[in-house]
C-alpha cells in the first residue's frame, strides 16, 4: 500500500516539479540537485549502514522500494522546489516561514515512513531527524549561494 502511495506522490512532485516555471537557472538547479542527493543519499547511508541507527525494512521488496524513491526522488526535488520558490518570494519572513514549512513537509514524509515500518529508529528518533534535514537545508542554502556568486563572477549569470 505504502509503495503505490510514494509512488503517486513521486510521480506528482515530478510532473509538478517538470511543469512549473524554474526560477533558477539551469546550472543552479542541477548543480542543487547533485548536492541535494549527495548530502541525503550520504546521510541516509551513515545512519543506516555504518552507525546501525535505523533499520531499513529491506526483506520486503515493496518497502525497499518505497524507501529509494524516497531517497533519491521525493526528498531531492522537494527541496529543489523550495529552492525554486524562494527565488519568487522578496520578503525574509516568507522565505522562512516556506522554508519551515517544506522541512515540515519532510519530516511528515519521514513520519509516515516511520509508520508504515519502512523505517524502524533503533537508536534514532523523528529529533534527530529533524535537526539533520535542518542544518542539511541550512547548508545546502549556503552552498548555492555560494556557487551563485561564482556564477555571477564568471558571467554566467546576471544579478
Amino acid at each position: 500500500m505504502e509503495l503505490w502511495i510514494t509512488i503517486n506522490l513521486t510521480t506528482l512532485l515530478v510532473i509538478t516539479f517538470f511543469v512549473t516555471k524554474k526560477q533558477l537557472s539551469i546550472f543552479e538547479n542541477i548543480y542543487l540537485f547533485l548536492v541535494l542527493e549527495f548530502w541525503i543519499t550520504s546521510y541516509y547511508s551513515s545512519i543506516y549502514a555504518t552507525f546501525s541507527l535505523v533499520d531499513i525494512a529491506s526483506s520486503n521488496k515493496d518497502q525497499s522500494v518505497t524507501f529509494i524513491l524516497y531517497e533519491i526522488i521525493l526528498l531531492p526535488l522537494l527541496y529543489l522546489s523550495l529552492f525554486n520558490l524562494q527565488k519568487i518570494i522578496t520578503s525574509r519572513f516568507k522565505k522562512v516561514v516556506l522554508s519551515f514549512f517544506f522541512l515540515f513537509l519532510a519530516i511528515g514524509f519521514e513520519r509516515i515512513l516511520v509508520n508504515a515500518e519502512v523505517i524502524q529508529y533503533t537508536g534514532w528518533n523523528i529529533g534527530y531527524s529533524s535537526i539533520v534535514l535542518l542544518i542539511g537545508l541550512v547548508g545546502t542554502l549556503f552552498l548555492w549561494l555560494g556557487f551563485r556568486r561564482v556564477l555571477v563572477n564568471e558571467g554566467v549569470l546576471k544579478q
